[in-house]
């Protein structure tokens, strides 16, 4: 079974100019044509765009099934606001679960997706406490690799595709840690940067991966070209079930 695995950093909506523009996310989505697709920094009537469901919009306008984690509650930005992280599929799609990861500031989670296509598997979208987020953050990430490890094995959900914002550059421990444990694909390319940061200038921290080891294979890995519909670039990844 050949698959487009797309992960898309989506800024709540916003640019990289920060200003509101999910229909240039949408396109530059449409470009590069995912089969699954999965996106972080996910608004849901957020203060910048308060009648916007990014989900249920992105689903319209792309043509894809839907699912949605919720990281957390916006009160203050409205009474149904939340963020989190958000899968997109042509195949049919069931939501299984939802788990928190390791967080001393703001609560991280991975949703867990059942896609059935030619082969069922299961689809893992996560994004990882950010360089400087708190103390003892590389170690959080690594601990998060370790949960989501942990989490596959005790359900015996495999094959798993796993795609997220990790906020971790290639040569960090939690990177090298996933490689102990999963086929990372970012190893056809360590060295383009999917990510301006303020603290670190352009970095790689947007990956695609997958459980157990030798489970899938890679065909083409490559990043989108548009760095300026959202502050991250699209990472895609052709894979064999």
């Amino acid at each position: 079974m050949k698959l487009r695995v797309m992960t898309y950093n989506l800024q709540s909506g916003m640019n990289a100019e920060y200003q509101p523009d999910h229909p240039a996310q949408c396109q530059v989505i449409a470009t590069e044509k995912p089969d699954i697709l999965g996106c972080e920094e996910v608004a849901v009537y957020r203060r910048m765009k308060p009648d916007l469901n990014m989900v249920t919009v992105m689903a319209e306008t792309l043509k894809m099934n839907s699912g949605f984690a919720k990281a957390i509650d916006l009160p203050a930005e409205g009474p149904n606001s939340e963020y989190g992280v958000a899968a997109f599929s042509k195949y049919p799609m069931d939501f299984v679960d939802k788990a928190f990861l390791p967080s001393a500031a703001e609560a991280r989670v991975f949703g867990v997706f059942r896609i059935h296509g030619e082969k069922d598997f299961y689809f893992v979208v996560t994004h990882f406490l950010y360089n400087g987020e708190c103390e003892g953050d590389e170690e959080k990430r690594v601990e998060s690799v370790k949960t989501i490890e942990k989490y596959l094995a005790d359900h015996n959900y495999y094959p798993a595709i796993l795609v997220g914002d990790l906020n971790a550059s290639p040569d960090s421990p939690s990177i090298q840690y996933l490689h102990e444990v999963a086929d990372v694909w970012n190893d056809a390319d360590k060295e383009t940067k999917t990510c301006y940061s303020s603290k670190q200038g352009w970095v790689q921290i947007d990956y695609i991966a997958s459980f157990p080891k030798g489970a899938v294979s890679l065909d083409k890995f490559y990043f989108g070209e548009n760095n300026t519909a959202s502050d991250h670039r699209p990472v895609i990844a052709d894979l064999i079930l």
